[in-house]
C-alpha cells in the first residue's frame, strides 16, 4: 500500500486479518487502526510520510495479534507493508509489551507510595534503610542507610526525630517475610491519639479521686454495658471485691453478683426483673430512673440511673434505711398527734402567717356549726362572731394572729349567748403560725382556763 496523494493506495491486497487497512485512508487513520496504544508506530509513520524515513516496527493490534510494519520510500512514494509477525517475533513482542506494562505499573506504584501520607521505609536484610517515601523523610529526617528505627511493636513507641528535639509517638508495624530480601516498615504518627488517651486517663483518674470521697456508691457502665468506673463505696456497700470490679464485669454479671450477696430484692422471676431494670435504666429519656430496693436484710437502697446520650449509663446507690426509718417514725408521730387533736373536746385551728387554715379538728366544726370548715382566718372570724358572738373578741384575735410583733399568748372570753361562756386562746408558734383554741369555761376545761384565773385575762 502506498501514500501517493496523502491517502492510502492499495498496491496489493493486505494480508488476511490486517486491522483497518483500506484504500483512501490517511496515515493518521491507519496509525489509529493499526496500533492505537503504540505511540512509536505513530511517530514512525509520520516521519515516513513527511521525511521519507524508513522503519521496521513490530506492534500489536486491539486483539493482541502481532504484526510487522515496514515503511520505506519507493521512488517518491512512501510505501507501508504489513505482514503477520513470525512466532518468534510475536513471543518477543508479548514479552516486551508485558515489560512495558510492568514498568508503567511500577512507576505508578512508586508514585502512590511516594505520595502516601503514611511513612513507609524499606530496609535490607542487615537492617539498613534503603528507601523511604516523602512522609518518612519528613518524619525521620535525612536517615541514610542507618538501622536506628524502633523495633516493630503493636504498641505505640517513642522515637526522636533527627531534625527536632521532640518526642513523637509512633505505631510501628512491618511486613517482614523470610521469602522477601527486604522489609517494609510503616510508621504512623499517634501524637493526637496518645494525647487524647493521656487526657482521658487523667480525667478518669480525677473522677475516680473525686468520687472516692462520696458516701453514695457509684457505678458507670459504658455503651457496651461494661463497668468502666466505680468508687470504693460500691465495694463497701455491696460487699464486692474491688479486684473483681476492676475486671470490668458486664451489667448482667454485676446484677448476678449482687443477687449472690442478697443485695437486691427477691423477685419471683429474676430474669424478667433484670430485663425490666436494664430496659428502664437504659431508655433514652430525659427523665432520671429511680427505684427503691427493699433488701431481705431490711436495708433499703435508693437506685438512681441516668442514661448518657452516647450509650453510657451511671448508677448511684444510696442507703436510705435511716432516712426511711425517720420518715416512718415522723409520719407515725404526726398521725398520733392528729388522732389526739381529733379527739379533743376543745376546738383547735392552726393558721399560717398569711391567714390560711392549716388544720382544724372536728370539735371546731361542731362549735362553728360548719361541718368540714376549710376557710381563711377572715372567714373563721366572721363565722365565729355570727355563731358564737363576741365580734370584738374575734376581731382582736385576728389582729393578734396577723401582727408582726406579738406576745406569745392571747386570751379572751366570749359571752356564750344562751350557753356557757367560751374561752379563746391564741398561741404564737415558732414558724409564724397561730394556734387557736376554743373551749367551754368550766370544770371540764384545762387548768389555765379555770374561773380563778379569769381576772388575769385581757381583751385586745
Amino acid at each position: 500500500m502506498e501514500f501517493g496523494t496523502g491517502a492510502l493506495q492499495a498496491v496489493h491486497d493486505p494480508p488476511p486479518g490486517a486491522p483497518g487497512v483500506a484504500p483512501g485512508q490517511t496515515p493518521e487513520t491507519v496509525a489509529g487502526f493499526l496500533a492505537p496504544r503504540d505511540k512509536a508506530f505513530r511517530d514512525h509513520l509520520a516521519a515516513l510520510v513527511s521525511d521519507g524515513t524508513a522503519f521496521v516496527h513490530h506492534g500489536l493490534d486491539d486483539g493482541a495479534r502481532a504484526w510487522c510494519f515496514t515503511g520505506k520510500v519507493l521512488g517518491l512514494t512512501p510505501v507501508l507493508r504489513v505482514r503477520p509477525a513470525t512466532q518468534a517475533e510475536g513471543a518477543l513482542l508479548q514479552r516486551l509489551d508485558a515489560a512495558l506494562h510492568l514498568k508503567t505499573e511500577t512507576r505508578r506504584a512508586a508514585a502512590r507510595a511516594e505520595s502516601a501520607p503514611l511513612a513507609v521505609l524499606e530496609s535490607d536484610a542487615a537492617g539498613r534503610v534503603t528507601w523511604m517515601n516523602a512522609a518518612a523523610r519528613r518524619l525521620f529526617g535525612p536517615i541514610a542507610l542507618r538501622s536506628d528505627l524502633p523495633a516493630a511493636s503493636p504498641l505505640p513507641q517513642t522515637h526522636h526525630a533527627a531534625k527536632a528535639d521532640q518526642t513523637v509517638w509512633l505505631r510501628i508495624s512491618d511486613t517482614d517475610s523470610p521469602a522477601a530480601p527486604f522489609r517494609l516498615t510503616y510508621a504512623e504518627v499517634m501524637d493526637s491519639t496518645v494525647r487524647a488517651e493521656q487526657a482521658l486517663e487523667g480525667f478518669m483518674a480525677t473522677l475516680a479521686e473525686t468520687f472516692a470521697h462520696l458516701e453514695s456508691a457509684l457505678a458507670v457502665f459504658d455503651h457496651d454495658r461494661q463497668l468502666s468506673l466505680f468508687n470504693p463505696a460500691l465495694s463497701d456497700l455491696f460487699g464486692l471485691d474491688a479486684a473483681t470490679l476492676a475486671l470490668r464485669p458486664s451489667f448482667r454479671e454485676f446484677l448476678d453478683a449482687l443477687r449472690r450477696n442478697r443485695m437486691i430484692p427477691e423477685p419471683q422471676d429474676f430474669p424478667a426483673w433484670r430485663a425490666r431494670l436494664i430496659e428502664a435504666a437504659t431508655a433514652q429519656s430525659p427523665a432520671t430512673f429511680q427505684e427503691d430496693w427493699s433488701l431481705p436484710s431490711g436495708q433499703i437502697l435508693r437506685v438512681t440511673a441516668r442514661p448518657h446520650p452516647r450509650g453510657a449509663i451511671a448508677f448511684v446507690f444510696d442507703d436510705i434505711s435511716q432516712t426511711v426509718t425517720l420518715e416512718r417514725r415522723f409520719r407515725a408521730e404526726l398521725e398520733q398527734g392528729q388522732a389526739i387533736l381529733d379527739h379533743l373536746g376543745e376546738g383547735v385551728a392552726v393558721f399560717d402567717s398569711s391567714g390560711r387554715l392549716v388544720f382544724g379538728n372536728p370539735a371546731l366544726d361542731r362549735l362553728l356549726e360548719t361541718p368540714g370548715f376549710d376557710g381563711t382566718l377572715a372567714e373563721l372570724v366572721a363565722v365565729g362572731a355570727s355563731v358564737l358572738g363576741g365580734a370584738e373578741q374575734w376581731s382582736a384575735f385576728r389582729s393578734f394572729a396577723l401582727a408582726a410583733d406579738r406576745a406569745k399568748t392571747w386570751d379572751a372570753v366570749l359571752p356564750g349567748g344562751d350557753g356557757p361562756p367560751l374561752i379563746l386562746r391564741g398561741t404564737a408558734l415558732p414558724d409564724g403560725s397561730t394556734l387557736l383554741s376554743i373551749l367551754v369555761r368550766g370544770a371540764q376545761a384545762h387548768p389555765w382556763a379555770e374561773a380563778s384565773r379569769m381576772p388575769d385575762m385581757r381583751v385586745g
